[in-house]
């Protein structure tokens, strides 16, 4: 059996020195990982994360745009059993870095459609491959919509998808409702839905939906890595 399973966050470069990061740890990616014996596993993980103490395959990645490649030389070179994509993903990225005052030049007397073109457009005026300088009053940071790498998954292959979503500060119904389209959407046949204020270390409220839509609720981080392997191991 050969596993694949993403973990901790991504970040995106504002320039050489400074970043927009996600604040997972890797943690529940880590124990999954752990979880598993007699499984040759391929971990993908972002830079700073923790790492399995376990023997598997690390592949280490920085942005959104840098997992995309790694996932599709996986993909397209390995058959997985299952992939668990555990990973915290930026849903944007940085295209570019700009002053109040480059953009009051370019945006004076526009039409609404004009400043959307122009944004769109945005040249870099800042140099944001090295250092930009800290002279700087104001700095203003463009994002765009990043490529939703789970998509990508099962145009590849064929496999068992375990799939995570995590809120904030929400009703239950509303959780469970979003963790049926998360399965909908990108075919996976299990799915982590777990809500952010009721994590905390090892203690984690997850509640793991089927693809019946039948749930188990778990309430650490341990206790949810041994349910995705008995899941897992299924197969």
């Amino acid at each position: 059996m050969r596993i694949l399973i993403t973990a901790g966050g991504t970040f995106e470069k504002i320039d050489d020195v400074r970043t927009i990061k996600n604040t997972s740890t890797g943690r529940l990616g880590q124990l999954i990982a752990e979880a598993f014996d007699d499984v040759e596993i391929d971990y993908v993980y972002g830079k700073g994360s923790l790492l399995p103490k376990s023997n598997v395959n690390l592949y280490m990645i920085e942005d959104v745009r840098s997992l995309e490649k790694t996932m599709d030389h996986l993909l397209s070179n390995h058959e997985y059993d299952a992939i668990i994509h555990a990973m915290a993903i930026s849903d944007y990225e940085v295209y570019s870095v700009s002053t109040i005052q480059h953009l009051a030049s370019l945006l004076s007397y526009k039409s609404e459609a004009e400043v959307y073109d122009i944004l769109n457009e945005l040249p870099e005026d800042l140099n944001r491959y090295n250092k930009i300088r800290s002279d700087k009053n104001d700095l203003v940071v463009f994002m765009r919509k990043a490529p939703k790498i789970i998509e990508m998954i099962k145009s590849y292959q064929n496999t068992y998808l375990v799939g995570f979503k995590l809120l904030v500060d929400v009703d239950e119904n509303i959780l469970l409702d979003e963790a049926k389209l998360l399965m909908e959407r990108n075919d996976c046949d299990l799915v982590l839905a777990n809500d952010a204020t009721s994590i905390t270390g090892d203690h984690h409220v997850g509640y793991l939906v089927n693809r019946d839509l039948s749930y188990d609720i778990y309430h650490t981080k341990q206790d949810i890595a041994q349910a995705i392997k008995e899941k897992v191991m299924e197969l």
